[in-house]
């Protein structure tokens, strides 16, 4: 299974977390947000990991065209 790493993003309306392993974004929730505990945890257990570090600032690609 691919590892997973988080991101902190500052946003203005307060601070957003991301989780994405090399393929794709699985989580991206205002930290603040009244489930966010409960949603993280699910997220490990879906993962089967009992640790999300921190990582790197992801860069995404998109795989739509524009025409």
């Amino acid at each position: 299974m691919c590892e997973l790493k988080l991101s902190k993003i500052q946003t203005p309306l307060g601070e957003m977390i991301a989780i994405a392993n090399e393929d794709a974004l699985v989580f991206l929730e205002f930290q603040d947000n009244d489930n966010f505990e409960k949603d993280l945890e699910q997220i490990k257990d879906f993962f089967e990991t009992t640790e999300i570090p921190e990582g790197e600032k992801f860069a995404y690609k998109t795989n739509s065209r524009r025409t």
